[in-house]
């Protein structure tokens, strides 16, 4: 894991995040809302103690509900929602990885790139 991906992982420890996102976004798969839930103690990728939402009928993370790695001059994704700065977790590829989303969306659109356009993995 890089210097900054470390750091990014750092942010999480023992702190306690505010639900910032206050409705439930639907499920792009089922059209269904998702449910707001809190991560487990336990977590080993940082995010223990974060609120999400997830779409319980097919079983996938929609967001994280707070605004950690929001990044408001970051690059908007195409549905015009500001860009969040997320970290993989251990069993993604690479692991530990930085990568964009849409706040509103967990969806995976673009890789950090440093000043120099150098991709952080």
């Amino acid at each position: 894991m890089d210097y900054l991906a470390a750091q990014f992982k750092s942010m999480s420890l023992g702190q306690t995040w505010e639900t910032t996102l206050k409705i439930p976004p639907i499920c792009k798969s089922c059209a269904k809302k998702s449910s707001l839930l809190i991560v487990g103690p336990r977590n080993q990728n940082g995010n223990a103690g974060r609120p999400y939402y997830k779409c319980k009928p097919c079983d996938n993370l929609i967001t994280f509900a707070d605004d950690r790695g929001t990044k408001l001059d970051g690059p908007l994704c195409d549905c015009r929602e500001p860009s969040r700065l997320q970290l993989n977790g251990r069993d993604r590829t690479p692991a530990f990885g930085l990568h964009f989303t849409s706040k509103q969306y967990s969806l995976y659109f673009g890789a950090y790139r440093d000043r120099n356009r150098r991709i952080y993995h």
